[in-house]
């Protein structure tokens, strides 16, 4: 086992291992003398939904990560060695680590391309231009593709050359009733009862020619007459016939089709989303009174965040 270095913090003149970049008793910022940057461990924690991070992102590419990188990537990002492979063997750009600070992203990528692993940094602000435009209905005119959000509001005109991104995906969502009351006896509350159901939509975005260009288009309430003579008689085969017949009418976009593999390696960077709705107070008996809470958890804003992270690497020409 390698011995540990140990240096003066110069506010409190206490030491600290020189890999730490602010010091562990007073928090001053440790100095970086040159030569030492990548004995640096970068500072990963739990971030906020609303928090602006860098995410650094894993480039596949035709050379194999080896060992040393995959005990680089462990050592930098805290994950396990099973989530590592399965994020290399994906063949897709998928997040290693998200930090606050864009020195860490920084640190991270750099430690990582001594050891030949391949990434990007891309932050969140890139990735967040404002929800995808949900589209109700298309038809093909003269090589475009007009889009309604409604029946009597057109949405856009896009040139079918234009999309360069088509992903495929579902979105899983858990939802949660809890219902708590008053104990019987002492003061506190306790959980009376829990209810929870599953849902499983399917989901296709089009990205292009621009981020700011983020289509979506869901199952339900979609009208499928721009299928003509393919429509079926189930709303499930017409989407499915609608994913064929986009990847037919633009094959030059990059079509993403495995992203349910994929979303449960990218939790512990993007994390699930969790919305709770807190119910008015009602009377159950005398003197009891519960609360009840309803919680949505689900990956739909990982589901953006991936497919326009494609397109935004699609754009500086590093997907492959």
């Amino acid at each position: 086992m390698p011995d540990v270095i140990l240096v003066p913090c110069p506010s409190c003149g206490r030491n600290n291992n020189i890999q730490r970049q602010t010091c562990i008793y007073c928090g001053f910022l440790m100095p970086m003398e040159e030569g030492q940057e990548l004995l640096k461990l970068p500072v990963i924690r739990p971030m906020e939904e609303t928090e602006h991070g860098y995410n650094v992102i894993f480039l596949p590419g035709p050379n194999s990560v080896g060992e040393a990188g995959r005990q680089e990537i462990e050592i930098v990002t805290r994950l396990s060695f099973d989530q590592i492979d399965g994020i290399i063997q994906a063949g897709v750009p998928l997040p290693l680590a998200r930090t606050v600070d864009e020195q860490d992203a920084t640190l991270i990528r750099q430690r990582l391309q001594s050891s030949g692993v391949e990434t990007q940094i891309v932050s969140d602000l890139e990735l967040q231009t404002g929800a995808p435009r949900r589209v109700r209905k298309l038809h093909l005119e003269d090589g475009q593709l007009h889009l309604w959000s409604s029946e009597l509001l057109p949405l856009a005109k896009v040139a079918v050359t234009d999309i360069c991104i088509l992903v495929f995906g579902s979105i899983r969502t858990r939802h949660v009733q809890v219902t708590e009351a008053n104990k019987l006896y002492g003061r506190g509350r306790e959980v009376k009862d829990i209810n929870e159901r599953y849902s499983d939509e399917l989901i296709i975005d089009l990205l292009g020619p621009s981020l700011t260009d983020h289509y979506r288009i869901r199952p339900d309430s979609f009208d499928y007459t721009c299928l003509k003579g393919r429509m079926r008689m189930l709303a499930g085969e017409n989407f499915k016939e609608l994913g064929g017949w986009l990847q037919e009418l633009m094959p030059q976009a990059v079509v993403i089709q495995d992203f349910r593999k994929w979303t449960r390696m990218m939790e512990p960077i993007w994390p699930l989303s969790t919305v709770t709705e807190r119910q008015p107070l009602k009377r159950i008996g005398v003197g009891k009174i519960a609360t009840e809470a309803f919680l949505i958890i689900d990956n739909l804003s990982q589901f953006t965040r991936f497919g326009r992270l494609q397109f935004l690497l699609h754009q500086r020409g590093l997907l492959l």
